[in-house]
């Protein structure tokens, strides 16, 4: 079972079937993103030809033409752009919205010993963090990905259309860096669990310690509350400074 946790494909299974009753907005958003994909092709292609034939031949006409070629292109862009963070951004709020009705419908079956071995915290803290990062999945983070992996599948394209030479030259790079950018997602995602764990272990103890806060003054625990949740949120920050540091930091690279 934990191998099959640590697969994508198995988070995609458990997935589909929220996805399947609002696969109208997913296939809308996925073509609109195809598109856009597609005329951001276009911007550097009608640009060159302005640059290389439209100026040399001092063909005003032409210029202009291509010129409004440019800003429809831009405005169709934006406008589609616009049009698939709302669609996604509306799938993700449906899926997260069916997704916490039935952890909570999980939750009422399961037997009151079983929540005496659980931290309270720990478990608001999961329900909202994890559900988040799925809200996230159909939103922003769908978008980046599929929209810069078909952006790409278009230059390589475009580029072996007009240069195949130096497509084929540059294979092997772009070869090495798709596997290592691979590589880098998959690290990116451990971290991102562990932040994931951490905020979940700072939640419940904080909602352990309001419960109990009548308890800890008693004893004058104050002291040693306070510098528990002060390790517990510095390791937390610590982790993710690195992890922004090295998501951001290998933008620069691919």
């Amino acid at each position: 079972m934990t191998d099959k946790k640590n697969n994508w494909i198995f988070y995609l299974k458990l997935l589909y079937p929220y996805v399947k009753k609002d696969n109208g907005l997913f296939v809308f958003g996925l073509f609109a993103m195809l598109v856009t994909s597609a005329l951001r092709l276009l911007d550097p292609l009608i640009l060159a030809h302005i640059i290389d034939k439209s100026i040399p031949n001092q063909d005003l006409s032409d210029m202009f033409r291509y010129g409004i070629y440019f800003v429809c292109v831009v405005i169709v862009s934006g406008f589609l752009s616009y049009l698939q963070i709302i669609l996604l951004s509306r799938l993700g709020i449906k899926i997260i919205t069916q997704f916490k009705a039935n952890v909570f419908s999980h939750l009422l079956k399961l037997p009151v010993e079983w929540f005496n071995k659980q931290p309270v915290g720990e478990l608001i803290a999961r329900v909202e963090s994890d559900s988040e990062r799925v809200k996230a999945l159909f939103s922003e983070l769908s978008i980046m990905l599929i929209g810069n992996f078909l952006f790409f599948i278009g230059i390589f394209i475009v580029l072996f259309i007009r240069e195949s030479g130096i497509t084929i030259f540059i294979l092997p790079s772009m070869i090495v860096a798709i596997i290592a950018y691979s590589y880098l997602v998959k690290y990116l995602s451990k971290l991102y669990k562990k932040i994931r764990e951490r905020y979940a272990e700072i939640t419940a103890k904080i909602t352990d310690y309001v419960q109990g806060m009548q308890v800890i003054q008693l004893l004058n625990q104050q002291g040693r509350i306070i510098k528990e949740l002060a390790e517990a949120s510095a390791n937390k920050k610590k982790l993710e400074t690195r992890t922004s540091f090295i998501e951001y930091g290998s933008q620069g690279v691919f």
